[in-house]
């Protein structure tokens, strides 16, 4: 069936890790240390691979990747929700005296399956880490925690955009 096909596309597309290729992109292209960033990051992997087994610095990098797709996902949906909201009251949400992690419920992010699996695999591994490897651990973290900064802001705007298309 075709509906299927395109809605399973679709959730692949939203869900997979390149999405945080595009992401890169666009940070990329508007921050100019990124790419700075971004080297650090790719050397940091490969230093790492030479201290710990390939494979489970893979398996750590996929769970670095699926905590930040997920908290992509979360802030489109709450992007989506507030949009929502806004639409049935438009005056009980003041946009513009609010803090980010307020109207995104920040206190909720990464605490729904696929979040928390990735948090304890990355923990687990971090836990194996001999001294020497702690450094290139630190750069890969930081370089998660500049997609995780910027991906649910701009997630949250497009879940929002996302709901001004479909919900008229």
């Amino acid at each position: 069936m075709v509906i299927m096909k395109t809605l399973n596309e679709i959730v692949q597309a939203i869900t997979s890790p390149s999405i945080l290729d595009e992401l890169a992109e666009l940070i990329r292209a508007h921050d100019k240390t990124f790419p700075q960033e971004e080297a650090i990051y790719h050397e940091a992997v490969e230093d790492l691979k030479k201290t710990m087994s390939p494979h489970s610095v893979d398996e750590y990098i996929r769970a670095c990747q699926t905590e930040v797709v997920a908290n992509i996902l979360y802030a489109a949906y709450e992007g989506y929700r507030a949009n929502l909201a806004n639409f049935y009251s438009p005056c009980a949400t003041d946009f513009p005296r609010m803090d980010f992690t307020d109207y995104i419920r920040d206190h909720l992010i990464g605490h729904f399956p696929p979040a928390m699996d990735a948090y304890h695999i990355r923990e687990a591994f971090i836990k194996t880490l001999p001294e020497a490897a702690r450094e290139a651990e630190r750069a890969i973290s930081g370089y998660f925690t500049l997609l995780d900064v910027h991906g649910p802001k701009l997630a949250h705007y497009a879940g929002y955009e996302l709901a001004n298309k479909l919900l008229p």
